[in-house]
Order: C-alpha cells, then structure tokens, then sequence
C-alpha cells in the first residue's frame, strides 16, 4: 500500500492519511472486470486464474494490447496463447494479434507471458522459463498488428528465471530491451539491435537480488531504469538504478511501502512520474508518485479507485502509458484492466503578474511562442476573482488536458503548457471564468 508523505509522523504519532492531503482520485475513463465463466461466457479475463498479468499501450495505433492465456487451447500452460487488441479510447475489443504456432513454440512454464511496444510501434513479447539455462527465454517481434510475428532473439548461455519484467524503449536501430525474472533474480539482461530487427546481448546488469522481478521502466535508451517487486516472500522497494545496475536510491517505505508490483515511467511539464500498482494487498489499486526530485523525495499525487478483491497472491499487473489522452492503462490480474485520466493529477503552475493596477476585462490572449515546440506560455486576466477553467482540446473536439482548474484572483495570469507527447497539429484551448468564454488556437510543430 502506499501513503501520502507526512511531515512530523513520529513527534504526532497520526496516520499519514491525516497530515497530508490526500492524493487526487483518479477519473475512470473505462473499465473491464475480470469475469467468470458460464454457459454463455467464455471470457479470456479471468477472477482466479493468474492467466492476464501484462498489458502495453501502441503509440501508433492507440491500441491497448493484452496477453491472456484464460480459455486458450491446450490451458495456462499450454502451447497457445492470445494477445487480445482493445481500443484505448473506450477499452472495446477489436481482435487479436496474428499467432503462428510455427513460430512461437515451447512453454517452461508459459509459451508467452510479457508484452511491450516500442516507441515506433514495433510490438515485442517473450515467453516465461523457469530456468533459462534448460530451455532458452525466446523474444518475439511483431512490425505491426497485421503482420506475423518474428524470432528476434533467443537465449543461449542465459540461467535461472526470465520473463517476469520485460521492458523496451527507443525505436528503430535505437530499440533496448530490459529483461529479468520474480523470485530472487540478481541480473537485468540487456539487448540491443543494429537492424531494429534482430537482438543480440549486449549486456548482464547486476543488481540487488530480486529487485527487478515484477516491474522495470528505463528513463532512456542506455539512462536509470526503475525498477520494483511486490513478489511473495521477496519484497523489495520502489528503486532507481543507473545504467549499470548500481543503486542511485530507493522511496521511503512511508511513501511506497516493498508491496508494489508494476510500473511506468513518463514525463509532463518537465516533471517526472511513475506509476505502480499495490502488489496483492487487496483491493487493488495503482498509485501516481511524482519523482522529479528522485526517489528520496517522490510523493504520491495520484490514486485510482479500488480496482478489485480478488486474490491476486502473486501481487501481479502492470501498467501503461497513453500519450495519446494523457492517461494511465493500469491491469490488476484477477481484478480489473481499466484505463484512468490523468488530467486532474498533473497540475500545471499558475504565474500571476504584480500589477498596482487591475485588468478592466476579461481576456484570453494569443499564446507565445505559436508556432510552438513543445512548450508554450498561455496568458489571459481577469477583472475580478474567479472560478477558471482552461482546457486544452483536438480541433475534432476531443480533450486533451485541463490545464487550470481553481479560483484565482484578479490580475493578469500565465500558464505554461508541454506536448511533448502529442503529435503535431492545431489544438485549441478555452478558457472559461465565471461566465465569460474564449477560444483560441495553437500551433504544435516540432
């Protein structure tokens, strides 16, 4: 579980709950729970079964990818497996990626258990082993949604367990991918590409046993990596590495206790987060930390709801980032895959200008610079004290970000706005303050 960070704890013996504000409740923007079998249902999303534990967002096709081993042919542990296409937008299901038994072969134990894409779009998914010594951790690559997969890597001199925390960032000849296993696994594996096509390792990351064994996100191709596990037994806590595996520092356990399991890493307004998910202490729920000032600093912004009950004793899930919406896709096995927004949670700073004088008007005035890449100051004032609101939006209408959301007073304000995660295009952002209505038009080109 994790707990806002509380200053005077020990001199005030209160919960941490009571000296600090609570952190911002998520807003749902869909949700699937897991579901049980009956005579008209045959879900691929099981309450018991530990069959859908990972999950990627596709940046190309605003896509949310699923691997599910519930009601395949042969069982959990058999030769099949299904990677379920939903759409990010409302969580629907469109259809499966292609699986060619031809290609993807072998269990020890799961024939694919792990899935992430690369910034490109390029989708990567390895199987689970035991003991890679015995039988080779294999990486399979996917160049879109319609094309049959491709064995970009296979293990050779590789020992003990693998599979359990994959992570891929770049693109391109640029891809790394990050691999290591629950239990007490000592090492990250890293591979890189020349071609963008086929791996090779490059490199043996030592690390605290155990500390990878449920959740990895690299910062950068080759940059710190955080890592986590809120496996049985061997619970370690929310930890940034460098790039060679040494420990930089690890979040207090008041503010993310060793239970958490999961996580993402991604930057808004020049600031830093991660999000986690609260292992198997029940109900469930994922949890935003701000760590722009490092793991000894980080603080819980962000909660989503409860997302389930059901045992989940391996303390599994994951979680993506949507760039797209600015949201958080965040599966809790044997609960619930839902997808949140992260508007209300990433507040943007408000800069009010002293005047000795104060605006006779409301206005909202043409943001600088515009053209813009990627950031922009938006300034508007206002005659007196005011509810204001100030949305960011898609020219079809779609929101993107709530920048303001408060009372402020009257005087002149400035608000910065990052896109570095939407592509280039004409946004539109509205101001809204006690009546009065403005629209205006800015211009992302990077």
């Amino acid at each position: 579980m994790l707990r806002p960070i509380a200053m005077f704890i020990i001199a005030v013996g209160l919960p941490l709950s009571t000296l600090n504000a609570q952190p911002v409740v998520l807003q749902t923007n869909w949700k699937i729970d897991a579901e049980k079998i009956s005579f008209t249902n045959i879900p691929w999303f099981s309450p018991g079964d530990n069959g859908v534990r990972y999950c990627t967002y596709n940046p190309k096709t605003d896509h949310v990818l699923v691997i599910s081993r519930t009601n395949v042919a042969g069982g959990l542990t058999g030769p099949n497996a299904d990677i379920i296409i939903l759409d990010a937008a409302t969580g629907a299901k469109i259809g499966k990626l292609p699986f060619d038994p031809a290609i993807i072969r072998g269990q020890d134990p799961f024939v694919l258990l792990n899935i992430k894409c690369a910034d490109d779009g390029v989708i990567y998914a390895g199987n689970l082993v035991q003991s890679a010594a015995t039988y080779p951790f294999k990486l399979y690559r996917w160049e879109d949604e319609t094309a049959a997969p491709t064995l970009a890597f296979e293990s050779i001199q590789w020992s003990d367990r693998y599979g359990d925390a994959l992570a891929v960032i770049g693109e391109g000849d640029q891809t790394m991918i990050y691999v290591s296993g629950s239990v007490d696994q000592k090492y990250i594996n890293v591979l890189t590409t020349s071609n963008g096509i086929d791996f090779e390792w490059t490199d043996m990351l030592e690390i605290p046993p155990a500390y990878a064994s449920l959740g990895i996100a690299s910062t950068a191709p080759g940059g710190t990596i955080w890592v986590n596990n809120g496996y049985i037994t061997y619970y370690t806590p929310v930890t940034l590495l460098a790039p060679d595996g040494s420990v930089i520092g690890s979040i207090p356990y008041e503010v993310a206790d060793d239970h958490t399991s999961g996580i993402t890493y991604f930057t808004y307004a020049n600031r830093e987060y991660i999000m986690v998910i609260s292992g198997e202490i029940l109900p469930q729920k994922g949890y935003l930390l701000d760590v722009t000032d490092g793991p000894q600093s980080a603080k819980v912004v962000a909660e989503t709801p409860p997302m389930g009950s059901n045992t989940n004793e391996m303390g599994l899930g994951d979680i993506a980032y949507d760039s797209k919406r600015n949201a958080v896709i965040v599966l809790c096995t044997n609960n619930q895959i839902a997808s949140f927004d992260l508007s209300s949670a990433l507040t943007t700073k408000v800069e009010t200008e002293r005047r000795s004088t104060v605006p006779d008007r409301m206005a909202l005035y043409p943001n600088y610079p515009n053209p813009f890449n990627p950031t922009t100051t938006i300034e508007f004032s206002l005659s007196e004290p005011a509810q204001v609101s100030l949305k960011i939006y898609t020219l079809m209408g779609s929101k993107v970000v709530q920048l303001v959301d408060e009372k402020l007073s009257a005087g002149v304000h400035r608000v910065g706005w990052n896109a570095e995660n939407l592509p280039n295009g004409v946004y539109l952002y509205v101001l809204e303050a006690d009546g009065y209505k403005n629209i205006r038009k800015a211009i992302l080109m990077k």
